[in-house]
């Protein structure tokens, strides 16, 4: 499925949304406005809408070719000052959720391949206290910030300094969560480390990442969802805290070469159960070794490769059928990993007994 095609699912399913919420009695969708282009004159079609502060979208679909690269460059400088985008291919196509909550901005770009410039006139490191913690949701790509190159995969993490020039080349569809928040609420203590985290890749094979990157997943899909007496400021303070104790040196450490290849198979496994491609040949070709000898591994625990995926994606999408009941079977087998939905069915009913509509009805 192409990217143009992505971004008018992901449109339907909004719509379908939309429509569900405004039926169901007592439920409402806190001041969240999409920009539909076609229905906002061309001014507004490039800003976000101000008077909506808290949850916001912006996407190119509505635009003709020519306009898309400057209105994509004038919404993403809104947001992150001095910052612009130059296609890497033809066919450009990008989208951006924002949302606020207290100090912290959160956002979640995606787009076709790119290259992305963050330039200061006047950079300033390494006074500013504001860092950027982007983490590759889908693609990859790289980074050059610091002097640095830093090469980045699905499901990694790095670490900007906001006030610093910065360049990313992404290479193809990619989708990004990109948190902001400020250390000066945190006083002294974190500026003490982070620079020993700035422009280098946090793989996601770590605790801290895995931790991350399901905690910002969580916070987008509960986001438009949570009514007006939401504690946002609260939230977004959490957020930071957490964000700060993953992010410490020590806590990020990844697993060495000498661990056990069935403890590193695990751990790339459950940081990507989303990822539709990882089977047993892509995890055996990313850990280096040939798939037999991955097979020997996972037999000391009695399963195979195969099957430990599966189960995993299973036992995720059970949690996600009770917790996030607004969102369809197919979704959420999209997001576990299966890109069939009568396949993930299937399979569920033969662990649980039970269809997932069934499962979500009596629990």
């Amino acid at each position: 499925m192409g990217f143009d095609d992505r971004v008018k699912t992901h449109d339907k399913c909004e719509s379908v949304l939309s429509h569900v919420d405004r039926c169901a009695s007592g439920l409402r969708i806190l001041l969240y406005r999409i920009i539909l282009f076609g229905q906002r004159t061309p001014r507004q079609r490039r800003t976000f809408a101000r008077e909506d502060r808290m949850f916001q979208q912006f996407s190119t679909r509505g635009l003709q070719p020519s306009e898309r690269v400057d209105a994509w460059n004038n919404v993403i400088g809104q947001t992150y000052s001095g910052l612009s985008a130059s296609p890497l291919r033809p066919g450009f196509a990008a989208r951006i959720a924002r949302w606020e909550l207290g100090d912290t901005i959160l956002t979640r770009p995606a787009s076709t391949a790119v290259s992305v410039e963050r330039h200061h006139a006047s950079p300033q490191h390494p006074v500013s206290r504001k860092v950027l913690l982007h983490c590759l949701h889908q693609g990859s790509g790289r980074l050059r910030h610091r002097r640095r190159e830093v090469d980045l995969r699905q499901g990694d993490l790095v670490v900007c300094a906001a006030e610093e020039n910065y360049h990313f080349d992404m290479h193809g569809d990619h989708e990004l969560l990109i948190a902001e928040f400020d250390l000066a609420a945190f006083g002294e203590t974190p500026v003490a480390w982070i620079d020993d985290v700035i422009a280098r890749a946090i793989p996601r094979e770590t605790a801290g990442a895995r931790l991350l990157n399901d905690f910002m997943l969580s916070l987008w899909r509960e986001g438009e969802m949570l009514d007006d007496e939401a504690p946002r400021a609260e939230f977004g303070r959490v957020f930071a805290d957490m964000a700060l104790a993953c992010l410490r040196p020590s806590f990020g450490v990844r697993l060495s070469e000498q661990a056990p290849l069935w403890q590193r198979a695990k751990a790339i496994i459950a940081s990507r159960l989303a990822d539709s491609s990882l089977t047993p040949a892509a995890l055996a070709q990313e850990l280096g070794v040939g798939l037999r000898s991955l097979q020997a591994a996972a037999a000391t625990a009695n399963t195979t490769p195969g099957s430990f995926i599966t189960q995993k994606r299973l036992m995720l999408a059970q949690q996600l059928l009770v917790a996030e009941r607004y969102r369809s079977v197919t979704e959420i087998a999209f997001d576990c990993g299966f890109e069939d939905s009568s396949y993930f069915s299937k399979r569920f009913r033969q662990k649980f007994g039970l269809s997932p509509n069934q499962f979500r009805t009596t629990n």
